[in-house]
Protein backbone atom coordinates (compact mmCIF):
# COMPACT_ATOMS: atom_id res chain seq x y z
CA UNK A 1 0.00 0.00 0.00
CA UNK A 2 1.21 3.51 -0.84
CA UNK A 3 1.98 5.06 2.58
CA UNK A 4 1.50 8.71 1.43
CA UNK A 5 -1.83 7.95 -0.20
CA UNK A 6 -3.02 6.16 2.95
CA UNK A 7 -2.16 9.11 5.15
CA UNK A 8 -4.00 11.48 2.80
CA UNK A 9 -7.10 9.29 2.85
CA UNK A 10 -7.02 9.06 6.63
CA UNK A 11 -6.62 12.84 6.99
CA UNK A 12 -9.55 13.58 4.67
CA UNK A 13 -11.74 11.00 6.42
CA UNK A 14 -10.92 12.53 9.80
CA UNK A 15 -11.83 16.02 8.62
CA UNK A 16 -15.14 14.85 7.18
CA UNK A 17 -16.06 12.87 10.30
CA UNK A 18 -15.20 15.76 12.62
CA UNK A 19 -17.87 17.95 11.04
CA UNK A 20 -15.64 21.00 11.43
CA UNK A 21 -14.89 21.56 7.76
CA UNK A 22 -16.94 20.68 4.69
CA UNK A 23 -14.75 20.01 1.64
CA UNK A 24 -15.93 19.92 -1.97
CA UNK A 25 -13.74 19.06 -4.93
CA UNK A 26 -15.98 20.80 -7.50
CA UNK A 27 -17.53 23.95 -6.13
CA UNK A 28 -18.66 25.94 -9.20
CA UNK A 29 -21.36 24.51 -11.45
CA UNK A 30 -23.56 27.57 -12.03
CA UNK A 31 -22.52 30.71 -13.88
CA UNK A 32 -25.05 33.36 -14.86
CA UNK A 33 -25.94 37.06 -14.65
CA UNK A 34 -28.94 38.24 -12.64
CA UNK A 35 -30.60 41.67 -12.47
CA UNK A 36 -32.35 43.03 -9.37
CA UNK A 37 -34.25 46.33 -9.01
CA UNK A 38 -36.02 48.07 -6.14
CA UNK A 39 -38.00 51.29 -6.01
CA UNK A 40 -36.04 53.71 -3.76
CA UNK A 41 -38.41 56.67 -3.61
CA UNK A 42 -38.80 56.32 0.19
CA UNK A 43 -35.49 54.55 0.94
CA UNK A 44 -32.81 56.36 2.99
CA UNK A 45 -30.02 53.78 3.23
CA UNK A 46 -28.70 50.74 1.39
CA UNK A 47 -27.14 47.98 3.48
CA UNK A 48 -24.92 45.53 1.60
CA UNK A 49 -23.73 42.16 2.92
CA UNK A 50 -21.37 40.59 0.37
CA UNK A 51 -19.00 37.67 0.91
CA UNK A 52 -16.76 37.23 -2.14
CA UNK A 53 -16.39 39.05 -5.45
CA UNK A 54 -15.87 42.65 -6.52
CA UNK A 55 -18.34 45.36 -5.50
CA UNK A 56 -18.89 48.48 -7.63
CA UNK A 57 -21.27 51.19 -6.41
CA UNK A 58 -22.09 54.37 -8.31
CA UNK A 59 -24.55 57.05 -7.24
CA UNK A 60 -26.69 58.94 -9.73
CA UNK A 61 -28.81 61.94 -8.70
CA UNK A 62 -31.30 61.23 -11.50
CA UNK A 63 -32.18 57.71 -10.30
CA UNK A 64 -35.16 56.80 -8.11
CA UNK A 65 -34.47 53.06 -7.95
CA UNK A 66 -31.66 50.69 -7.02
CA UNK A 67 -30.32 48.60 -9.89
CA UNK A 68 -28.10 45.58 -9.22
CA UNK A 69 -26.22 43.49 -11.76
CA UNK A 70 -24.81 40.28 -10.28
CA UNK A 71 -22.36 38.00 -12.11
CA UNK A 72 -22.42 34.62 -10.40
CA UNK A 73 -19.87 31.83 -10.38
CA UNK A 74 -21.18 29.59 -7.60
CA UNK A 75 -22.44 26.14 -6.73
CA UNK A 76 -26.10 25.80 -7.60
CA UNK A 77 -28.43 25.93 -4.57
CA UNK A 78 -25.59 27.02 -2.27
CA UNK A 79 -25.73 30.80 -2.68
CA UNK A 80 -28.08 33.63 -1.74
CA UNK A 81 -28.81 36.77 -3.75
CA UNK A 82 -31.61 39.10 -2.68
CA UNK A 83 -32.60 42.78 -2.64
CA UNK A 84 -35.40 43.61 -0.19
CA UNK A 85 -36.92 46.52 1.68
CA UNK A 86 -37.04 46.77 5.47
CA UNK A 87 -38.70 50.01 6.55
CA UNK A 88 -36.75 52.88 5.02
CA UNK A 89 -33.73 50.67 4.34
CA UNK A 90 -32.88 48.51 1.34
CA UNK A 91 -30.90 45.34 2.07
CA UNK A 92 -28.77 43.55 -0.51
CA UNK A 93 -27.39 40.11 0.36
CA UNK A 94 -24.84 38.48 -1.95
CA UNK A 95 -23.58 35.30 -0.27
CA UNK A 96 -21.60 33.17 -2.68
CA UNK A 97 -21.13 30.31 -0.22
CA UNK A 98 -24.08 29.85 2.14
CA UNK A 99 -22.73 26.55 3.52
CA UNK A 100 -19.36 28.16 4.31
CA UNK A 101 -17.54 25.13 2.98
CA UNK A 102 -13.77 25.19 2.43
CA UNK A 103 -12.47 24.88 -1.10
CA UNK A 104 -9.27 22.87 -1.44
CA UNK A 105 -9.55 22.26 -5.17
CA UNK A 106 -10.39 24.59 -8.05
CA UNK A 107 -11.80 28.10 -8.05
CA UNK A 108 -13.69 29.62 -5.14
CA UNK A 109 -17.32 30.74 -5.58
CA UNK A 110 -17.97 34.45 -6.00
CA UNK A 111 -20.63 36.99 -6.90
CA UNK A 112 -19.43 40.16 -8.65
CA UNK A 113 -21.82 43.03 -7.92
CA UNK A 114 -22.41 46.33 -9.76
CA UNK A 115 -24.90 48.74 -8.17
CA UNK A 116 -26.40 51.95 -9.54
CA UNK A 117 -28.43 53.85 -6.97
CA UNK A 118 -29.76 57.30 -6.07
CA UNK A 119 -26.79 59.39 -4.95
CA UNK A 120 -28.69 60.59 -1.84
CA UNK A 121 -28.70 57.12 -0.23
CA UNK A 122 -26.39 56.42 2.71
CA UNK A 123 -24.33 53.22 2.49
CA UNK A 124 -23.67 50.57 5.15
CA UNK A 125 -21.44 47.85 3.71
CA UNK A 126 -20.03 44.60 5.07
CA UNK A 127 -17.72 43.03 2.51
CA UNK A 128 -15.73 39.82 2.80
CA UNK A 129 -13.20 39.76 -0.02
CA UNK A 130 -12.74 41.36 -3.40
CA UNK A 131 -11.99 44.84 -4.67
CA UNK A 132 -14.44 47.65 -3.92
CA UNK A 133 -15.23 50.89 -5.82
CA UNK A 134 -17.59 53.62 -4.55
CA UNK A 135 -18.36 56.81 -6.45
CA UNK A 136 -20.80 59.73 -6.19
CA UNK A 137 -22.45 59.00 -2.83
CA UNK A 138 -23.85 62.03 -1.01
CA UNK A 139 -24.92 60.78 2.44
CA UNK A 140 -21.95 58.97 3.95
CA UNK A 141 -20.38 55.51 3.87
CA UNK A 142 -19.86 53.01 6.69
CA UNK A 143 -17.71 50.11 5.54
CA UNK A 144 -16.34 46.94 7.14
CA UNK A 145 -14.05 45.10 4.74
CA UNK A 146 -12.06 41.89 5.04
CA UNK A 147 -9.64 42.01 2.13
CA UNK A 148 -9.27 43.63 -1.25
CA UNK A 149 -8.43 47.10 -2.54
CA UNK A 150 -10.80 49.99 -1.87
CA UNK A 151 -11.27 53.05 -4.09
CA UNK A 152 -13.73 55.81 -3.20
CA UNK A 153 -14.24 59.23 -4.76
CA UNK A 154 -16.71 62.08 -4.65
CA UNK A 155 -18.31 61.05 -1.35
CA UNK A 156 -20.21 63.48 0.90
CA UNK A 157 -21.23 62.83 4.49
CA UNK A 158 -17.93 61.26 5.50
CA UNK A 159 -16.37 57.80 5.47
CA UNK A 160 -15.99 55.37 8.38
CA UNK A 161 -13.87 52.41 7.36
CA UNK A 162 -12.73 49.27 9.20
CA UNK A 163 -10.43 47.30 6.92
CA UNK A 164 -8.43 44.10 7.25
CA UNK A 165 -6.04 44.18 4.32
CA UNK A 166 -5.68 45.81 0.92
CA UNK A 167 -4.86 49.29 -0.33
CA UNK A 168 -7.19 52.25 0.27
CA UNK A 169 -7.56 55.28 -2.04
CA UNK A 170 -10.07 58.01 -1.17
CA UNK A 171 -10.39 61.35 -2.96
CA UNK A 172 -12.77 64.31 -2.97
CA UNK A 173 -14.40 63.50 0.36
CA UNK A 174 -16.79 66.10 1.79
CA UNK A 175 -16.82 65.08 5.46
CA UNK A 176 -14.68 63.34 8.07
CA UNK A 177 -12.65 60.22 7.39
CA UNK A 178 -12.05 57.59 10.10
CA UNK A 179 -9.99 54.54 9.19
CA UNK A 180 -9.00 51.50 11.28
CA UNK A 181 -6.74 49.46 9.02
CA UNK A 182 -4.77 46.26 9.40
CA UNK A 183 -2.39 46.33 6.45
CA UNK A 184 -2.08 47.95 3.07
CA UNK A 185 -1.15 51.36 1.66
CA UNK A 186 -3.47 54.33 2.26
CA UNK A 187 -3.78 57.45 0.08
CA UNK A 188 -6.20 60.31 0.80
CA UNK A 189 -6.69 63.43 -1.32
CA UNK A 190 -8.94 66.49 -0.99
CA UNK A 191 -10.77 66.01 2.31
CA UNK A 192 -13.01 68.80 3.65
CA UNK A 193 -12.86 67.84 7.35
CA UNK A 194 -10.85 65.85 9.91
CA UNK A 195 -8.87 62.70 9.16
CA UNK A 196 -8.14 59.99 11.74
CA UNK A 197 -6.19 56.84 10.83
CA UNK A 198 -5.12 53.90 13.00
CA UNK A 199 -2.97 51.64 10.86
CA UNK A 200 -1.01 48.44 11.39
CA UNK A 201 1.33 48.41 8.41
CA UNK A 202 1.67 50.05 5.02
CA UNK A 203 2.50 53.52 3.77
CA UNK A 204 0.16 56.47 4.41
CA UNK A 205 -0.07 59.56 2.15
CA UNK A 206 -2.45 62.40 2.98
CA UNK A 207 -2.88 65.45 0.72
CA UNK A 208 -5.04 68.58 1.00
CA UNK A 209 -7.04 68.24 4.21
CA UNK A 210 -9.15 71.17 5.47
CA UNK A 211 -9.37 69.79 9.02
CA UNK A 212 -7.12 68.07 11.56
CA UNK A 213 -5.02 65.00 10.81
CA UNK A 214 -4.40 62.30 13.43
CA UNK A 215 -2.19 59.37 12.41
CA UNK A 216 -1.34 56.35 14.56
CA UNK A 217 0.84 53.99 12.57
CA UNK A 218 2.69 50.74 13.28
CA UNK A 219 5.04 50.56 10.31
CA UNK A 220 5.40 52.18 6.92
CA UNK A 221 6.35 55.59 5.54
CA UNK A 222 4.12 58.60 6.30
CA UNK A 223 3.53 61.73 4.21
CA UNK A 224 1.23 64.65 5.09
CA UNK A 225 1.12 67.60 2.69
CA UNK A 226 -1.15 70.66 2.87
CA UNK A 227 -3.21 70.31 6.06
CA UNK A 228 -5.25 73.23 7.40
CA UNK A 229 -5.74 71.75 10.88
CA UNK A 230 -3.27 70.52 13.48
CA UNK A 231 -1.39 67.32 12.59
CA UNK A 232 -0.60 64.65 15.20
CA UNK A 233 1.61 61.66 14.40
CA UNK A 234 2.33 58.58 16.53
CA UNK A 235 4.62 56.34 14.49
CA UNK A 236 6.37 53.01 15.05
CA UNK A 237 8.74 52.74 12.10
CA UNK A 238 9.25 54.24 8.67
CA UNK A 239 10.14 57.65 7.27
CA UNK A 240 8.00 60.69 8.17
CA UNK A 241 7.62 63.65 5.80
CA UNK A 242 5.39 66.66 6.44
CA UNK A 243 5.02 69.76 4.27
CA UNK A 244 2.78 72.84 4.16
CA UNK A 245 1.06 72.44 7.53
CA UNK A 246 -0.95 75.49 8.60
CA UNK A 247 -1.73 74.81 12.28
CA UNK A 248 1.29 73.14 13.80
CA UNK A 249 2.55 69.60 14.34
CA UNK A 250 2.72 67.20 17.29
CA UNK A 251 5.04 64.19 17.07
CA UNK A 252 4.03 61.75 19.83
CA UNK A 253 6.52 59.13 18.63
CA UNK A 254 8.76 59.26 15.58
CA UNK A 255 9.86 55.63 15.87
CA UNK A 256 12.64 54.57 13.52
CA UNK A 257 13.21 56.18 10.16
CA UNK A 258 13.98 59.59 8.72
CA UNK A 259 12.12 62.81 9.56
CA UNK A 260 11.56 65.72 7.16
CA UNK A 261 9.62 68.85 8.20
CA UNK A 262 9.04 71.73 5.74
CA UNK A 263 6.85 74.83 5.73
CA UNK A 264 5.06 74.34 9.03
CA UNK A 265 3.12 77.29 10.47
CA UNK A 266 2.59 77.09 14.23
CA UNK A 267 4.30 75.09 16.97
CA UNK A 268 6.13 71.83 16.43
CA UNK A 269 5.91 69.68 19.58
CA UNK A 270 7.84 66.48 20.16
CA UNK A 271 6.92 64.06 22.96
CA UNK A 272 9.56 61.38 22.30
Amino acid sequence: MNFTRSLTAIALTSVMLSGCISVRASDIDYETTEQLTLDASDIKKLSVDATAGFLKIKGDESLDEIKVTAELAVQRDHYKLSLDRRGDRAILIADANTDKYSNWFGASPKIDITIHLPARLALDIEDGSGDLWIENVLNGVELTDGSGDIIGKNIAGGVELNDGSGSIELSDINGEITIDDGSGDIELKNVSSNVSIEDGSGSIEVYSVRGKVNLEDGSGDLLVEDAAGHVTIDDGSGDIRVKSLHDGLTLVNTGSGGLSIKDVTGEVNTRD
